[in-house]
């Protein structure tokens, strides 16, 4: 919440500065948040997003949220983020079965109604305030590529550029919220949402799934 909050006063300054907000959205899973519980708070961009992750770290994210300073890839040191589970499933590797001991397995399949059904892989559905978003294609300049400015602001890839209105640099400065990287470019197929302070993400849900192969039998 706090985080959240950080976000609606910085939307707040741009929209009383004159600034629209940013393109590129909604999310494909809009239709999906808006019959799970809580309303979605569309003053601060708020979205349902997936992240597909390992078994050895979902613990560590359900205690502690995701972290960003583990993390980095084409598009700095974020949180990665999707809106299709086909670009999450890029990421997860397989729960085998059940381990006596484990903390993990503990939690999840303890009860006798959810027992662990072997070979599962985890997606976590996290609510982000996405706020002022900045688009890209290629990892270094926004889009679109008329405007021709860097999308970070320094080299380490850490921090987002700020905001610009029509007339220049908002003030005081805000930096973009998140960043959403653009099929087109370095992404073929699914886009991506990098957050890069991991309290504007709050994991909400798990979904243990299983890979169906669509292989079928002698015929």
């Amino acid at each position: 919440m706090a985080g959240q909050q950080r976000v609606l006063r910085d939307m707040g300054k741009l929209q009383r500065q004159g600034v629209p907000p940013a393109a590129g959205l909604p999310t494909m899973s809009d239709r999906t948040a808006r019959h799970l519980p809580g309303r979605m708070r569309a003053d601060a961009t708020e979205v349902m997003l997936l992240h597909g992750t390992k078994p050895d770290s979902l613990l560590a994210i359900l205690t502690n949220g995701l972290n960003e300073r583990f993390s980095g890839g084409l598009f700095g040191h974020g949180s990665y983020l999707a809106e299709d589970a086909g670009k999450n499933d890029q990421y997860v590797t397989v729960d085998e079965q059940y381990v006596i001991g484990s903390e993990l397995h503990k939690r999840l399949y303890a009860h006798r109604s959810t027992p662990h059904p072997g070979k599962v892989y985890y997606l976590i559905v996290c609510r982000v305030s996405l706020g002022q978003p900045v688009r890209t294609r290629d990892s270094t300049r926004i889009d679109p590529p008329s405007v021709g400015r860097s999308v970070f602001a320094g080299s380490s890839q850490r921090e987002l550029a700020t905001v610009e209105g029509n007339a220049g640099p908002v003030t005081p400065p805000i930096h973009h919220h998140s960043l959403i990287a653009e099929v087109g470019g370095k992404i073929a197929r699914f886009r991506e949402f990098i957050v890069f302070h991991s309290e504007y993400i709050y994991p909400e849900y798990v979904l243990a799934y299983q890979r169906y192969s669509g292989q079928r039998g002698p015929v």
